[in-house]
């Protein structure tokens, strides 16, 4: 009985190998209610759920969780059998119950090798959930789990987006310098978290008029990382940079920053992960011009985004060039 468990076992995840759910499904149930299987049968029911679920049985991926939970209370594949029902949860959006679920996880197995991870889904699922101050420590139970995780650096980005949230700017300056000393293998991961502390501290620049000053300092270095163009940054950090010149007045400084880095570039030669930037330009400028006596310039900008097919904006910009024209002007 047990060969025939063993042989069941093998032929299910030959299948598994090559996609064939259902395949996989036949012999692990016949591995499974194999009389005095032992060992190899319990496998082969925590292997079930996942097989059910790849097969398009969901509802037998569930109840055969259920199963398998309470029959095997103490198995050593309860930890995998956990995490994959956090993450349907996780997959599904339902990120109060995926939380719970993870978290659950990490204190009732915190040696187990799904641990780690499970503490930075956690995290995510927190984050989403709007439960900061919960997302901050599930990023402190990674790093003491697990302080070498690949997985650890961008958790700490998401701590650090989790203080912005609460507003807590100058704790969240000092988290996202910690991302960009340890950024592990991702290589944009160092630049965006500079940009985002840049973020911080001009956020905190109302206030304080240095922090402002060192914020215009870090987006200038992001500026001048030769990855920031590879990455995609570039548009975003030339407008970021413009936004810090208007506020200290510089005028001049912010348009060049604006046209050159963010409008000409992107008529040129369009992008979609551009377009946002662009249409920001063009709203920055033109309320710029505008203010500085030259309501022609700023209309024929908006007249610009207006006409487009489908940019961010645009509706909005026809609404203001009628404000500022007239209906007769507007597309």
């Amino acid at each position: 009985m047990r060969r025939q468990a063993v042989a069941a076992l093998a032929v299910a995840l030959k299948a598994v190998r090559n996609g064939d759910a259902a395949g996989a499904v036949q012999r692990l149930e016949l591995a499974a209610a194999t009389p005095e299987g032992g060992a190899t049968a319990e496998r082969a029911r925590a292997l079930l759920p996942a097989a059910y679920q790849a097969a398009g049985r969901f509802d037998e991926a569930l109840a055969s969780y259920a199963i398998f939970t309470n029959q095997h209370p103490t198995s050593a594949y309860l930890p995998d059998l956990r995490f994959w029902r956090a993450s349907r949860h996780f997959d599904a959006g339902e990120w109060p119950e995926a939380a719970d679920a993870l978290l659950a996880l990490c204190s009732e197995f915190p040696a187990s090798a799904k641990a780690p991870h499970a503490a930075y889904l956690a995290a995510v699922a927190l984050l989403r959930a709007g439960r900061e101050e919960e997302a901050i420590a599930a990023v402190d139970r990674l790093a003491a789990l697990a302080p070498d995780s690949p997985l650890l650096p961008q958790a700490r980005f998401l701590q650090a987006e989790a203080l912005v949230s609460l507003m807590r700017f100058d704790a969240a300056a000092l988290a996202f310098a910690r991302v960009t000393r340890g950024a592990g293998g991702d290589a944009a991961l160092p630049l965006r978290a500079a940009m985002r502390r840049a973020d911080c501290l001009y956020a905190l620049g109302g206030e304080i008029p240095a922090k402002r000053a060192e914020s215009l300092s870090v987006y200038r270095q992001v500026f001048a990382d030769p990855a920031c163009a590879e990455s995609g940054l570039a548009p975003e950090c030339r407008w970021k940079i413009g936004r810090v010149l208007a506020k200290d007045g510089d005028v001049a400084g912010a348009l060049a920053e604006w046209f050159d880095g963010c409008i000409a570039p992107f008529e040129r030669a369009p992008s979609p992960d551009a377009a946002p930037w662009y249409s920001r330009a063009v709203f920055s400028a033109a309320a710029e011009l505008l203010g500085a006596g030259r309501p022609a310039e700023s209309a024929a900008l908006l007249a610009r985004l207006a006409s487009s097919a489908d940019l961010p904006g645009r509706e909005e910009a026809a609404r203001r060039l009628e404000t500022l024209t007239g209906p007769e002007h507007a597309p």
